[in-house]
């Protein structure tokens, strides 16, 4: 994990290699609400 020294920035890698292709939702909750994001695997 790494983050970075900019306020409000922040860094995380995570492995998709054991999902199939297809479109996935990802949901990241924050103090301040919740981000959405789709990710298509191709």
């Amino acid at each position: 994990m790494e983050t970075k020294d900019s306020v409000g920035e922040y860094i995380k890698q995570i492995s998709l290699d054991n999902y199939g292709k297809g479109i996935y939702f990802l949901e990241i909750e924050t103090s301040t609400g919740i981000i959405n994001k789709k990710l298509i695997l191709q």
